[in-house]
């Protein structure tokens, strides 16, 4: 299923859906569900690319609903860190000391930027895609969609959780691999510690 978010202020938001045929492979099955090490590989660097035009798409073409770009490209890992701490505080009224620990972390280290804004799709992962004969069917999930650093959507990629018990990014493919392949379409390469920053 691909949903879109739409709605105004007028109106309860709602979903326009179709219905896709393929698989979702989850971090934890995605193995199982591709067995060939050589097609989870081409499924990588498809993503890859897909990132790669998504983070080059022209937001000056873009009008989203409810998306707005930073003010300035320099700020978007402060201005994503005042979004969740304000998420956090709002539905923890218990403090929780390493939370506390890693926002002072994160808000120490908040330049750490590509000083790029696009449009990014967030949770931009193996579980969120359709397969379908080996290629990408379908991007699911696309309900925190934002403009903001595209370090968020390669953090995600990568991220221990959806790797299941494989070193590969997302279960598919060689994590310097899928960045030369990603590298390739934007003509830039973002720096690993702007990664590591988002990744935390």
């Amino acid at each position: 299923v691909v949903a879109f978010r739409l709605g105004s202020q007028d109106c309860r938001g709602f979903y326009a859906m179709e219905m896709i045929d393929g698989v979702g492979p989850m971090p934890w099955n995605v193995r199982k569900m591709i067995p060939d090490a050589q097609i989870r590989r081409t499924l990588g660097l498809e993503l890859a690319r897909i990132m790669g035009r998504l983070h080059r798409a022209n937001l000056e073409r873009i009008r989203v609903h409810d998306l707005d770009p930073p003010s300035d490209p320099g700020e978007t890992g402060a201005a994503e860190l005042r979004k969740w701490r304000d998420v956090y505080l709002a539905c923890t009224p218990p403090r929780i000391p390493i939370v506390d620990l890693a926002f002072a972390w994160l808000d120490h280290r908040a330049d750490r930027v590509s000083g790029r804004v696009c449009l990014v799709h967030n949770d931009l992962r193996v579980g969120n895609v359709i397969v379908r004969d080996g290629r990408v069917a379908a991007l699911l999930d696309w309900g925190t969609a934002d403009l903001t650093g595209p370090a968020a959507d390669l953090a995600k990629f990568n991220l221990p959780t959806f790797r299941g018990r494989s070193s590969n990014a997302s279960g598919l493919i060689d994590w310097d691999e899928f960045l030369d392949a990603y590298a390739a379409v934007t003509q830039w390469r973002l720096d690993p510690q702007t990664i590591d920053y988002w990744t935390v």
